[in-house]
């Protein structure tokens, strides 16, 4: 796997170039890219092929970067939303006074819920160490995933 993200690598080749954000824009044909310098979205096909065009590079070198990078940039993306989710979790249960505790453990419960599989496993981690968290909450929290997380 790439050490940059795709827009990474694309604002290295701006750079290099001494473009300006909308100098790439303008001669890839395109009304912004700094969605795709920031990898807050996914490159279409033919915004790699203006790329391209617009850097004066060939459309499989862009397309290659692009296959190369973005799984970088998705993992990246992940870590950065489990780690903000398990914080409002740690917060939650740290701040909250217990005659309101039941119902916020309820409303976690339900984002919990929310949460993919793989992503439960992760945040159940980053929470169980907390003096906070009920054995009987951390219970119904281990009872949606494959296999327990111990506190």
């Amino acid at each position: 796997m790439s050490e940059q993200t795709f827009g990474e690598w694309l604002t290295a080749e701006m750079e290099a170039r001494r473009w300006t954000p909308a100098q790439l824009a303008r001669k890839s044909q395109l009304s912004s890219v700094n969605a795709v310098l920031q990898d807050r979205c996914e490159a279409s096909y033919l915004v790699r092929v203006r790329l391209a065009q617009g850097l004066g590079l060939p459309e499989a070198t862009v397309h290659q970067r692009f296959q190369e990078t973005w799984p970088l940039a998705t993992a990246r993306a992940r870590a950065e939303k489990l780690a903000k989710v398990s914080q409002d979790f740690r917060t939650l249960l740290e701040t909250v006074p217990a005659s309101k505790s039941r119902w916020q453990e309820q409303w976690l419960l339900e984002q919990f819920q929310r949460l993919p599989v793989e992503d439960r496993a992760v945040v159940l981690a980053n929470i169980a160490d907390l003096p906070t968290l009920r054995e009987d909450f951390l219970a119904q929290l281990n009872a949606l995933l494959p296999e327990e997380v111990a506190a």
